[in-house]
């Protein structure tokens, strides 16, 4: 890993606005399986359930053993970041980001070298007779995997379909066909502002185990527990609350709709805490 200047928490996945339940922790094996939230427009292009598959399972079969209509809003899911294994892990991470989040990533200066770390709505599972269930718990946010960014590019919005046309301008797209079913690039007429595609060699999902929680246990989700390595950081979008006397941890309180959350120059100790949790990744 090269060095890292700037570490972002990005809120992805399921949530209580978007799909509405939690994304899931899978028995035995504790991965991670963040599900790409609903299409909720008829204009916007997306991934069918029936090509989204985890564990081998496909997302409909899992969506429906939860109890979970899954094409109330549509067949169609946002499969963004684009770092799972959906059947297969692709060739480079990609996540798309625009609007107000967009800027600010972009006024925070976030480029080469910067790593996403993504997090989400958890429950842990258990199967029975062969279908999937949660245990009951309270949701929780957990870090479910990572980006760290090689390079990034600014998407023109446009309204022509032509391949050619569209290899000329991205010729990355050559090298990677995959990114041509990136939403931020299939929908990149919808994006009228800014919208901006992360690329980088370096991603990946992880299994879980307490390192990865951020909810402190049993409270809402936005109220997180990190270590004392986080005492003095100041991240955007978060306060803390208080700093219990046993100085082995830091509450904090996170805004409920932000989708990133930014530290700058994160300290020496931060960083072999981020080395630890990389470590954890799924090969």
């Amino acid at each position: 890993m090269g060095s890292i200047m700037k570490i972002v928490f990005s809120r992805k996945g399921f949530d209580d606005k978007y799909g509405g339940i939690p994304s899931v922790i899978w028995p035995e094996t504790k991965e991670m399986l963040s599900f790409p939230i609903p299409v909720t427009s008829e204009e916007e292009k997306g991934i069918p359930a029936k090509n989204l598959s985890f564990m081998g399972h496909k997302l409909s079969n899992l969506l429906t053993s939860l109890n979970y209509s899954w094409d109330r809003q549509g067949n169609n899911f946002h499969y963004d970041p684009m770092i799972q294994s959906l059947p297969e892990k692709p060739q480079i991470g990609a996540f798309g980001q625009s609007g107000s989040a967009l800027g600010h990533l972009k006024n925070k200066g976030i480029c080469k070298g910067d790593i996403f770390l993504f997090f989400g709505t958890f429950c842990e599972c258990y199967l029975e007779q062969g279908i999937l269930k949660y245990l009951p718990m309270h949701p929780f946010h957990a870090i479910w995997g990572f980006l760290e960014i090689d390079r990034h590019i600014d998407i023109e919005s446009s309204q022509s379909d032509d391949e050619e046309e569209l290899l000329r301008k991205y010729p990355i797209l050559k090298k990677y066909p995959a990114l041509k079913e990136h939403p931020h690039i299939q929908n990149r007429n919808r994006y009228k502002a800014k919208n901006t595609l992360y690329l980088g060699e370096n991603f990946g999902t992880f299994r879980f185990d307490e390192s990865l929680r951020l909810t402190k246990m049993n409270y809402k989700k936005s109220i997180w527990v990190l270590p004392a390595e986080f005492r003095e950081a100041k991240i955007t979008h978060v306060t803390p609350l208080e700093y219990p006397t046993d100085d082995s941890r830091v509450i904090m309180k996170t805004a409920h709709i932000g989708q990133e959350f930014v530290l700058s120059d994160p300290s020496d100790a931060i960083m072999e805490w981020l080395n630890s949790i990389l470590d954890r990744k799924i090969v």
